[in-house]
């Protein structure tokens, strides 16, 4: 068992394969409107060399609406949670030594403040400086149970253990 942290052919504990990420996002709701700012936190498990899967869990800068003052803090706390598939498609570097990589994305999430569902997909890109720290950018199309379509684009620092 490896992963593309270390060294090839060094064995390594589950531990090795997890990466926590705080992130910074923007959605546009409606594709035409203001941005929607938003920040969190992913954890994510490295299942192979080039398949992962992570959990997010986000907060937005809501604007004030009808009944509620808005703001990052407003509400329950957590505005989102989604569930993400990661496959990389191409790698550059070698095992152990990937610095670059473009992905895929898949997602599906649900947002406490509207109660809907979603489900996402999108390209992304990893830039990686060190074999524990890596930049991150994703871009989905995401689409609520509700009908509502709108893009959401994501910059994380990922750090490895």
């Amino acid at each position: 068992q490896t992963n593309d942290n270390t060294k090839p052919g060094v064995p390594q504990s589950w531990w090795t394969k997890v990466a926590v990420s705080p992130y910074g996002t923007v959605q546009h709701r409606d594709f035409e409107g203001k941005p929607l700012w938003g920040a969190g936190v992913e954890l994510r498990y490295q299942v192979t060399r080039t398949v992962s899967l992570g959990m997010r869990n986000s907060i937005f800068d809501y604007p004030a609406g009808k009944h509620e003052e808005g703001g990052w803090l407003h509400g329950k706390g957590i505005d989102e949670t989604e569930v993400l598939f990661r496959g990389d498609l191409i790698r550059g570097g070698g095992p152990g030594r990937d610095r670059f990589s473009m992905f895929l994305i898949g997602s599906g999430g649900y947002n406490y403040n509207t109660d809907d569902f979603d489900l996402g997909v999108g390209p992304g890109v990893s830039i990686r400086f060190h074999k524990n720290v890596a930049l991150e950018f994703d871009y989905r199309i995401r689409a609520t149970v509700g009908g509502e379509e709108f893009g959401a684009a994501t910059g994380a620092l990922s750090l490895r253990f």
